[in-house]
């Protein structure tokens, strides 16, 4: 019994002296805040932030000073002054390591959790902002790149949107996902060697996907590469006959080489597939049919282009012309005249 009770006094007496190692500036910090694990409610943290100035003046090769400078700022929601602490902690010594990242992830977890309500919500600054902090919080993981790479580009900063991206690849280069979109934010930037490389690699791994080929076609069209747009663009459409963008965009390629007969088809493979042409496009279509000579069908649908686009003076020149070429006369003189008095 006399020895349990030594050894009792002795385990005392051994924590008395532990905690008078502590400096008080320290102790005191410690205390307000209470453990990691189990925080004390509703803490003084202006009395915290005094004790830590002091502490960290007259101490500043000890961890546990930015190990509770990090818990401090993590109350305030201060993540980048809070990771700031934690990894002047673990410089100093790794004692405090797995705590300092263990509260990074506990940080780093609502506001992700937070992020994904908002992007289903279509809240998109919201999602950019929480996903931004999650981010600071724990770099480590790449969804959080990925929602933020989007949401930056839904709100028009495609910058921001490809940086987001090239970072979520480094990360995960084996992930479809991640590769499709850092190819797609480097397009938006123009960084098209860059989409490129990815893109390849894509196709190498599913090489009867249509998509990676025709924006393979158009990073060459890009490149004023056309004869290589045109191999990619066929390719696509040797996979998938039905992928109208295949259509639209070998049809304009043609159109470039000047080979203006297979525009023209190619168009009218594209035509079918939509509901709705885009006038410039349509109008490329038609100045094609002029060139290929196919008189009587550019007659045709010019005639049903300028009744749903009167405004377009260029349609009204290009029917003139045509009629011309049929012998039109009269209807000449009268295309002629619209496209005179049609407002340029």
């Amino acid at each position: 019994m006399k020895k349990a009770v030594a050894l009792g006094i002795v385990i005392v007496l051994g924590a008395v002296l532990l905690l008078g190692c502590v400096p008080k500036e320290i102790r005191t910090s410690n205390i307000e805040l209470g453990t990691w694990k189990k925080p004390r409610p509703n803490p003084n943290i202006e009395r915290v932030k005094e004790n830590l100035t002091l502490a960290q003046k007259n101490y500043p090769d000890d961890p546990l000073v930015y190990h509770l400078w990090g818990r401090v700022y993590a109350l305030e929601d201060n993540y980048v002054e809070m990771v700031k602490a934690f990894e002047k902690s673990d410089e100093l010594g790794d004692k405090f390591s797995a705590a300092n990242d263990t509260i990074r992830m506990m940080e780093w977890d609502p506001l992700r959790k937070g992020g994904l309500e908002k992007y289903q919500a279509q809240d998109y600054s919201g999602t950019l902002e929480d996903m931004e902090n999650a981010i600071i919080c724990w770099p480590h993981e790449y969804d959080p790149y990925m929602f933020a790479a989007d949401a930056a580009y839904r709100l028009g900063e495609n910058d921001k949107a490809y940086n987001l991206s090239k970072q979520a690849y480094a990360m995960v280069p084996d992930s479809m996902q991640a590769a499709q979109q850092y190819a797609e934010m480097s397009l938006n930037v123009g960084k098209f060697d860059e989409a490129l490389a990815v893109l390849e690699k894509l196709a190498e791994k599913d090489p009867t996907n249509a998509v990676y080929l025709i924006s393979i076609s158009e990073i060459y069209l890009e490149k004023s590469d056309t004869l290589k747009a045109i191999e990619y663009a066929e390719a696509a459409l040797a996979i998938d006959k039905d992928f109208a963008e295949g259509w639209l965009n070998i049809s304009k390629l043609y159109f470039m080489l000047k080979d203006y007969c297979k525009s023209a088809e190619a168009y009218d493979h594209y035509i079918v597939l939509i509901d709705e042409p885009n006038a410039d496009d349509h109008f490329l279509y038609l100045l094609a049919l002029y060139q290929c000579e196919d008189n009587d069908k550019a007659k045709t649908e010019l005639e049903k282009f300028t009744m749903e686009h009167p405004e377009n003076c260029d349609a009204w020149q290009l029917m003139a012309n045509t009629y011309l070429r049929l012998k039109m006369q009269k209807e000449a003189i009268e295309a002629t005249k619209k496209f005179e008095d049609c407002p340029k």
